[in-house]
């Protein structure tokens, strides 16, 4: 196993979700600390000097937000960055959380591919804001506002509910390397505005996205950035998104040999 990426502790106190994030973090490389109340994660912060905090609001002894606040306070930690995770996701939450400094945000329950996207989210922007070349397999030192990577860690689906939910504008390119496909999308504050394949005039825009949602390799690049175009999509993101997995869902079970 090659050199260890970043440090990261995670503080939750439910005991399965410490395990689920601990074994996904150590396969993708990471060093893992882990902490299961809000003071023995303040603590282990202070003495291990962590590269990302994951962290819970509803945690016993002392809750996520004092956390963050002692963190700001703490020489060595001021700029750490935190993401929060927690099954509050009001816009006020979200509000408060940014407002104390935390780098992203989080509700639960949510999937591996959109907690490691965010993860080197948060890194490439730090080590960017410290002139690194890069923090992560995912980030880029081209690009501020740029997503690479492959589709088998992140899927399709797991993109675009991030794009979503962070309401982003800007072109997504897909490549699918086991039948040499590329497709794009283009999107407009969190909504798909178009969507083509190469090479298949007849799939377009809603059809495309699904078929590209099937896609299980190649690779993805998003370039975020304000484009002029007319929407050719008039359905919302989530109802892409629910029909995407109904049909897939349904492919699956054509495909079963039980079917």
């Amino acid at each position: 196993m090659g050199e260890k990426k970043h440090k990261i502790l995670v503080a939750d106190d439910d005991i399965l979700i410490l395990r689920m994030m601990a074994s996904q973090l150590e396969v993708e490389n990471y060093s893992v600390f882990l902490a299961s109340d809000g003071v023995e994660a303040l603590e282990m912060a202070r003495s291990y000097k962590p590269d990302l905090v994951l962290l819970d609001v509803m945690m016993p002894r002392m809750d996520g937000w004092t956390v963050l606040k002692q963190l700001r306070s703490t020489p060595g930690c001021e700029a750490l960055p935190v993401i929060f995770l927690t099954a509050k996701n009001s816009a006020q939450d979200r509000v408060q959380g940014l407002e104390l400094g935390a780098a992203d945000y989080i509700a639960k329950p949510f999937s591996p591919e959109e907690l490691m996207l965010r993860i080197e989210r948060a890194l490439g922007s730090v080590a960017r804001e410290q002139g690194k070349p890069g923090a992560g397999a995912n980030s880029s030192p081209q690009s501020k506002a740029a997503l690479h990577g492959l589709l088998r860690h992140i899927s399709l689906s797991a993109l675009l509910s991030l794009i979503d939910s962070e309401q982003l504008g800007g072109i997504l390119t897909l490549s699918n390397s086991a039948y040499q496909m590329s497709g794009q999308i283009v999107f407009r504050a969190g909504q798909a505005l178009a969507s083509r394949i190469e090479g298949f005039k007849r799939v377009r825009n809603e059809d495309a996205i699904y078929m590209m949602m099937g896609w299980k390799q190649g690779t993805f690049d998003f370039k975020v950035g304000r484009v002029k175009l007319e929407a050719q999509i008039q359905t919302p993101l989530t109802q892409i998104l629910l029909e995407g997995a109904r049909l897939m869902e349904k492919d699956r079970r054509l495909s079963s040999p039980n079917f």
